[in-house]
């Protein structure tokens, strides 16, 4: 925080007598500080085609802008002037790291680093017999069996439990 203080001296003449009058005027100026906002909500799992905004906001005296910067390459997409960065749709190709910057009279700030992290909204599955559909959907219960011979597929293992299913293995 930095402040500037300055005294003006004020004379007034009413009727031949002089008043002097002192006022003070005092400036804060702080260093930029970020808040960032998602909607849908922190917390909640992120999947292609969705509607998905990042906000910034810049708390700082003077007011500084915020401006969205991607860590691995240039922004895809442009945010507006209210500090929104919407991806309508999100695609896997938005994940990444995002901050947000700002330049102040201070010199240039930055926010921590938010990873944007899209899911697939469909899982690539395949079986020996070309089937490529899962009974069930991404966040519900799955029931695999194992051929006779009690061979288990490691790699569809692999991709279901990548995607958070929850998977009972069957023996016949």
């Amino acid at each position: 925080m930095t402040v500037a203080s300055s005294e003006y001296w004020l004379n007034s003449d009413s009727h031949g007598i002089f008043n002097q009058t002192t006022a003070c005027v005092s400036f804060v100026a702080d260093e930029p500080s970020f808040s960032i906002s998602r909607e849908p909500g922190f917390g909640l799992p992120l999947l292609e085609s969705m509607r998905v905004s990042l906000r910034c906001e810049v708390d700082a005296n003077p007011p500084s802008d915020p401006i969205w910067v991607r860590d691995d390459g240039p922004l895809t997409i442009s945010q507006d002037s209210q500090g929104f960065l919407n991806f309508t749709p999100v695609a896997h190709e938005h994940a990444g790291w995002y901050r947000c910057t700002t330049h102040h009279e201070f010199g240039f700030f930055a926010s921590f680093g938010y990873f944007l992290n899209v899911r697939t909204a469909e899982l690539p599955v395949s079986s020996d017999d070309g089937n490529t559909q899962l009974p069930n959907g991404l966040g519900q219960s799955t029931n695999i069996g194992c051929i006779p011979d009690g061979i288990f597929s490691l790699m569809l293992f692999i991709i279901i439990a990548s995607f958070g299913l929850k998977i009972q293995i069957l023996y016949s």
